[in-house]
């Protein structure tokens, strides 16, 4: 499935997206733990179907460190199966959630799953997260 389609689905649902593509045009397949912070660094939430990220093996490493050390916010959404409609949808049922989810862990990391079928259609789980005690890791940083 091209990720091209699912944008185009959201750019037409009045979304603001950016593909890896055309952010870093030429370069290839650049590996994760290079581009993560630079996203980050823009201030931009990540959207993606590889789940290899969140493990310590993707890139060595180096991918799941890029996550925590950058405080990127990684949502990943299921792929398999779906269209890029079925996608979008679940994607835009979730809007809210998303920017709660980024809002209440800024400072920190996050990663977390966006459900695409089923009854839970739309909702958004909270993975992983970074914070300083074990209350902020388990739920999050608050903004103030």
């Amino acid at each position: 499935m091209s990720t091209v389609l699912l944008a185009n689905v959201l750019i037409a649902a009045e979304w603001e997206v950016e593909l890896h593509k055309v952010m870093f045009p030429g370069e290839g397949e650049k590996p994760d733990h290079e581009w993560i912070p630079i996203v980050a660094g823009r201030g931009m939430a990540i959207i993606t179907s590889d789940k290899k990220m969140a493990g310590w093996r993707a890139d060595g490493g180096r991918a799941r460190r890029a996550i925590e050390q950058s405080h990127a916010k990684v949502f990943f959404v299921r792929s398999a199966g779906l269209s890029p409609e079925d996608q979008a949808h679940a994607i835009g049922l979730a809007k809210r959630h998303l920017c709660r989810c980024v809002k209440k862990h800024a400072g920190t990391y996050m990663m977390a799953r966006i459900h695409t079928k089923g009854n839970r259609i739309g909702e958004v789980l909270v993975l992983n997260s970074g914070g300083d005690t074990k209350t902020q890791k388990r739920y999050g940083s608050d903004v103030a």
